[in-house]
């Protein structure tokens, strides 16, 4: 009998695949423990082109999969020739010498990313992704090596051996290029901490992680105060004796500050609604001392939004520009009419360790909602907020006539969680997964 029970996932791809129809079309040889229905199911729809786009269309299926060691695709008038050697499949992962981690969050890792064949990509992809959760930790020598017991079965049992090492700590905290604030002013803005006298309990493990998030915190403080163009960058030098000194390197650039606001309402004449607006310039007039900041000019436009709706109008458009001179900005905030565009369905890509819905409860809309470009905005402002979040990408794209997909591609980051799914938060917000408590 096959042993196909690392392959159940697949199962559901044979509702919509009629086998029937593409059977006479293959010949499969190499396949002892992949049913034929299996490695059909994989291969999917097939375009509908030349017979050399289609197999090399067959190849790349076969060659993503992961199944395969190896996928020769040839053909004639009638048939496709697939000739494949498989990889072993995974029974188990033994985990031995694993003090930091237990083995139930190990597993658990090996679950999320999907390890059920036994390649090298496979076995490297996975001791990557556990030496990063180490180094989250502190452990920056992590060092996990792998052997193999092969069965008669074409089955394999993998054994991690590991040699975690020392934590590594963090000797010193150097800050460059802070010309407008003292260095304890920037040092107070970060997690990342020193042992002194003054804090001798103080947590100096270093962790990747927490000084790229510390980078993060140090643009958002001079953002907030007006340096628009701050850039911040990181080094580390490592010791022999398992320390390290950290240095974060300032371009501060100019400081800016708002000047002018002006509303253009290009809506159908509305009385209240103008007095409404009138009334929110004259209580968000900019003195001239204002700091510039984005987050100033999205609680603006968040504010216009409200004022909008609470008014009966959903369908709008927000444009903010800006005209800076000598360090000034003024804002032209225009409002523009929209055709009634509907949600039709929120698409969710590159989240491979954060579940849909921890995504789903940040965005505030649903099917069928009405959207804009300022929900689009409030969409992005609401994901960036989330720590385990890196770079995201969110665009509308056409569903027929008055709907639209909300397409979000994300860059999730190692935050030292292994279910980010249960990790909910701000950059300064705390983290916590059971199993998994920082020491």
């Amino acid at each position: 009998m096959k042993n196909i029970s690392f392959y159940k996932f697949l199962t559901l791809l044979l509702l919509i695949i009629n086998f029937k129809v593409f059977a006479k079309d293959f010949i499969i040889q190499g396949n002892e423990f992949t049913d034929d229905e299996i490695l059909i199911s994989i291969i999917g729809n097939i375009p509908n082109t030349d017979e050399k786009t289609k197999s090399n269309y067959i190849l790349k299926e076969l060659n993503n999969s992961g199944l395969f060691k190896s996928v020769e695709v040839s053909y004639d008038q009638n048939n496709f020739y697939l000739k494949v050697v498989e990889f072993s499949s995974i029974n188990k992962f033994i985990f031995v010498d694993n003090k930091r981690i237990k083995d139930d969050e190990l597993n658990n890792i090996v679950t999320q990313l999907e390890i059920y064949t036994l390649s090298d990509r496979n076995i490297n992809i996975l001791i990557d992704e556990l030496k990063k959760v180490y180094q989250s930790f502190g452990y920056n020598n992590i060092e996990i090596e792998y052997r193999t017991e092969n069965f008669t079965n074409n089955s394999s049992d993998v054994y991690l051996n590991f040699v975690e090492g020392k934590l590594t700590k963090i000797k010193k905290i150097n800050i460059i290029g802070n010309n407008n604030f003292d260095k304890n002013i920037i040092l107070s803005k970060l997690k990342s901490k020193t042992k002194k006298i003054s804090n001798i309990f103080a947590n100096n493990n270093f962790k990747l992680y927490q000084i790229e998030n510390d980078l993060i915190r140090i643009i958002n403080f001079y953002k907030q105060l007006g340096y628009k163009d701050v850039k911040v960058n990181f080094s580390v030098e490592y010791f022999s004796n398992n320390k390290a000194d950290i240095t974060f390197i300032i371009d501060e650039g100019n400081k800016y500050y708002f000047s002018k606001l002006e509303i253009k309402n290009n809506l159908s004449s509305n009385n209240q609604l103008d007095a409404n607006l009138k009334l929110f310039i004259e209580d968000n007039l900019f003195s001239i001392n204002d700091n510039y900041n984005t987050a100033k000019i999205n609680k603006l436009e968040i504010d216009i939004s409200n004022i909008l709706e609470n008014a009966g109008i959903q369908y709008y458009q927000i444009e903010t520009y800006e005209k800076i001179s000598n360090y000034k900005a003024d804002l032209l905030i225009e409002i523009l009419p929209t055709k009634t565009i509907y949600l039709n369905q929120i698409n969710l890509s590159g989240n491979t360790r954060t579940y849909d819905y921890v995504i789903r409860r940040e965005l505030n809309i649903s099917e069928g909602d009405p959207i804009n470009n300022s929900k689009i905005k409030e969409i992005k402002r609401n994901l960036n907020r989330l720590a385990f979040l890196g770079n995201i990408d969110v665009n509308v794209s056409d569903a027929g006539e008055n709907l639209q997909n909300i397409d979000i591609d994300i860059e999730e980051i190692q935050t030292g969680t292994f279910n980010v799914g249960l990790s909910v938060g701000t950059l300064d917000g705390a983290s916590f997964v059971s199993g998994l408590k920082e020491s």
